[in-house]
């Protein structure tokens, strides 16, 4: 699957299902102030204190799109929860918006420390409080976007490369080969298969670790000449097998 269709099977999903907004507040008045507000664009989870809001983190981790956070509450406050929050690499990529009425510098600073993305002040600045969540939102999707990027990326080149030696594998080396011909019509080129003699004691006398670690050897060499040559592709076909096309000179 194409990355366009990857990001287009997302926007599907994202607009028939609605981000989620856990928001956690042990006084119901902000509670009721921030459901009014969020209604129209989100659903919404409440929490009135840490410990409850950290139960449904757990239950309802896939489905959370943004936690808006107060500080002071009963049970287990605010730093109690991002503590436990920050403690699991799986919630990073959802945004913690801390709402609190003080101005305390250090506090601020632990919030960060800890994973928080912004503050929201009190009382609520509505038009402001609007763009804090929707600033947030839109980094909650382009990081979405990226690691969908960086996976597509990691995938395009595990099925473009042997994974013992890192260099191209035999699909990638013939269009390499192919676009490298197109590109160069009025050259003539040479291209040389060639494996490893006996390569087979090396592995029955020294192992097979270190039969791999002479193959990554070999490949690291053929780095080397690559990089010093202009047409140059070259591949590790399978075992000790490896293969060059170049341009040829004499």
């Amino acid at each position: 699957m194409g990355l366009r269709s990857v990001h287009e099977k997302q926007e599907k999903v994202m607009a028939e299902k609605r981000q989620v907004v856990l928001i956690v507040d042990d006084e119901q008045v902000n509670r009721e102030i921030l459901r009014h507000v969020l209604s129209e664009d989100f659903d919404i989870l409440e929490a009135e204190n840490g410990k409850i809001a950290l139960d449904m983190l757990k239950d309802h981790a896939q489905e959370i799109s943004m936690i808006i956070l107060d500080l002071i509450m009963p049970v287990m406050d605010g730093i109690g929860f991002l503590e436990m929050y920050h403690a699991n690499p799986q919630w990073e990529n959802i945004p913690v918006l801390v709402a609190t009425a003080h101005n305390d510098s250090e506090i601020g600073r632990k919030c960060f420390e800890l994973g928080a993305w912004d503050f929201i002040g009190k009382p609520y600045n509505l038009p402001l409080l609007k763009l804090r969540i929707s600033s947030a939102y839109a980094r909650t999707q382009l990081g979405l976007m990226k690691s969908l990027q960086e996976a597509y990326d990691q995938l395009v080149y595990s099925n473009q490369h042997d994974p013992l030696t890192g260099l191209p594998n035999r699909q990638k080396f013939m269009k390499d080969c192919r676009d490298m011909f197109a590109q160069h019509p009025d050259e003539k080129f040479v291209m040389v298969r060639f494996d490893v003699e006996n390569f087979r004691l090396i592995n029955s006398m020294f192992s097979m670790e270190s039969g791999n670690a002479f193959l990554r050897y070999v490949s690291f060499l053929l780095n080397e000449l690559g990089s010093k040559r202009e047409q140059f592709c070259y591949a590790h076909f399978h075992a000790d097998v490896f293969v060059v096309c170049c341009e040829c000179k004499h």
